[in-house]
């Protein structure tokens, strides 16, 4: 053989030895970087169930199991929602009819009852919504409930003797009503304001039966509220208690 052609053919023999050990070296590279996906990922079917347990286990565990702060609150949501349900009770509509129908007892505060009798019995009647009283409707229920119109420009009740046994004002300042007819058809005012004093009334009581009574007909006729001097709804037990302080006081 040729010494040339020996030389080429060893070369070539090398040649591919070197090109077979690179792609073996390459093909080992490359399994070995697909082993290393396969270890870091999950496929599609297993990343879903991972996924789906953790989920139940964090968010679902909750609902099934609820704390015990979360199972107050949920009560405590449902007792506001029960009472939101109810309706309040609202003083301002209620009637008042001479027999008092009184506010609902959860809603009434405690009786101050008077150890003496008061030196000035103060009631008072003011309407329901937000339109005031028009001054021809309280001079015509005044006057048919037997009061006068007088010099002070305010209502009064007199008797046979044409004393003074109780009085009527506006609610508001300076507490007097017009005396002009044109003056009474545009006056308004929010309440009107009852007074009366037992000193120096030998029959006290039976002139406070007539002021109550007047003052519930008069709220009646008007479809006002009757108010105490504490400004809370008038009730019969805060009458009677009145009542029985004036009758120990005109013993």
């Amino acid at each position: 053989m040729d010494k040339e052609l020996l030389r080429i053919a060893i070369i070539a023999t090398g040649f591919i030895i070197i090109v077979g050990m690179v792609i073996s070296a390459y093909l080992k590279d490359k399994k070995a970087q697909e082993d290393d996906e396969d270890d870091d990922f999950y496929d599609d079917d297993e990343f879903e169930e991972v996924f789906e347990d953790e989920f139940e286990e964090e968010f679902m565990a909750p609902v099934k199991n609820p704390s015990v702060t979360q199972t107050l609150k949920n009560a405590y949501a449902e007792k506001v929602q029960q009472r939101q349900q109810v309706p309040l009770h609202n003083h301002a509509a209620a009637k008042i009819t001479p027999e008092f129908d009184e506010p609902e007892k959860q809603y009434e505060e405690p009786v101050s009852r008077p150890s003496a009798a008061p030196s000035i019995v103060h009631f008072s009647v003011i309407t329901k919504g937000n339109e005031d009283f028009n001054g021809v409707d309280i001079f015509n229920a005044l006057e048919e409930l037997g009061l006068e119109y007088g010099s002070t420009k305010i209502f009064e009740r007199i008797d046979e003797h044409r004393f003074v046994r109780f009085s009527v004002a506006c609610i508001t300042e300076p507490g007097t009503f017009p005396s002009e007819d044109k003056e009474i058809e545009s006056f308004y005012c929010p309440g009107v304001s009852f007074f009366m004093q037992p000193d120096g009334l030998d029959d006290c009581v039976a002139v406070f039966d007539d002021y109550v009574s007047t003052i519930v007909l008069f709220a009646q006729r008007m479809d006002g509220v009757v108010l105490d001097h504490r400004r809370q709804v008038l009730t019969q037990e805060m009458v009677a208690a009145i009542r029985k302080s004036l009758e120990q006081f005109s013993l």
